[in-house]
């Protein structure tokens, strides 16, 4: 997968939430205000092992 396909998704991503992805990272499929919810809302849509990642509320660099 190309770096600038997974930037478009996040780009265009709801925001202050987890985010659920498909498991080639080109789609969101679930959302929600906890991992759980957004794995459910991901299996109700056909994923059955998401990627899940928050989303803040803008993304910047961080060093940790």
């Amino acid at each position: 997968m190309a770096h600038d396909d997974l930037t478009t998704v996040l780009r265009e991503a709801p925001r202050n939430c987890w985010l659920a992805l498909n498991e080639k990272e080109t789609e969101v499929v679930g959302r929600g205000e906890t991992m759980t919810e957004a794995v459910e809302e991901a299996k109700k849509n056909g994923v059955q092992d998401p990627i899940v990642i928050w989303a803040p509320k803008s993304w910047s660099p961080a060093v940790y």
